[in-house]
């Protein structure tokens, strides 16, 4: 290399070798990925429309049809079932459940063919309050329907005073015993049972407590009397 006659000479000549590992080392070292932006999305909680309230089309999609002119052989309103379907529906992981077979009379599976596992669980009431009452629920090893019956007997021994309590807070409202009947009645040729079988916790609560006359003041009343037990 003609460079090197050009050096002071005291000082070093470089190693080919180290030079060209060093140069190696360079030009493979991957450049920092930039870090990727955290996003939070939103959860849906669905609230279940009565039946009855869509009669005679007052929804908002007849409004914006009437609005748009498609009632009256204007444009109507499209929508597009792909975008729909990639926005609120969940994809299943062919993989994941792959291989997987469940024998008769284990859970999630009835003998007949059909998985029913935790995804095919509905809830007609508020989402959140739905998963505060499957907590409260799981802490009572009590049947919802022997609960029922115990509230309407004014028999107590089964619960604690602070179990009472709790169960006031998740009784019916007269909005949610209304779309639990009629899920009920729109699951009847599949029978009450199967029917509730397809429910939330919270849900298959309310709809037996939602029989009891004057449940919120008999519990009420179950509560006052345990504290002098």
């Amino acid at each position: 290399d003609a460079a090197i006659l050009d050096m002071d000479p005291n000082d070093l000549v470089p190693s080919k070798r180290k030079a060209k590992r060093n140069a190696k080392k360079k030009s493979t070292k991957k450049k920092p990925e930039p870090p990727k932006e955290k996003v939070r999305r939103k959860r849906l909680h669905w609230k279940g429309i009565d039946s009855s309230r869509l009669r005679g089309g007052a929804s908002i999609w007849a409004s914006l049809q009437a609005e748009e002119g498609g009632g009256a052989g204007g444009t109507a309103i499209v929508i597009d079932d792909a975008e729909f379907s990639q926005l609120f529906v969940a994809k299943e992981d062919p993989v994941a459940g792959k291989g997987k077979k469940k024998a008769p009379g284990m859970a999630g599976n009835d003998g007949t063919g059909k998985d029913a596992d935790k995804t095919s669980k509905v809830s007609v009431i508020d989402g959140k309050r739905a998963m505060n009452g499957a907590i409260t629920l799981a802490r009572i090893k009590v049947e919802y329907a022997d609960i029922a019956e115990h509230v309407k007997a004014l028999r107590g021994h089964s619960f604690t005073a602070d179990q009472l309590v709790a169960l006031v807070a998740f009784l019916p409202t007269e909005d949610e015993k209304k779309g639990l009947a009629q899920f009920v009645k729109d699951h009847a040729r599949v029978g009450e049972a199967a029917a509730l079988l397809r429910l939330d916790e919270a849900d298959k609560f309310m709809v037996h407590m939602g029989r009891v006359p004057d449940a919120r003041l008999r519990l009420e009343s179950l509560a006052f009397q345990k504290r002098f037990d």
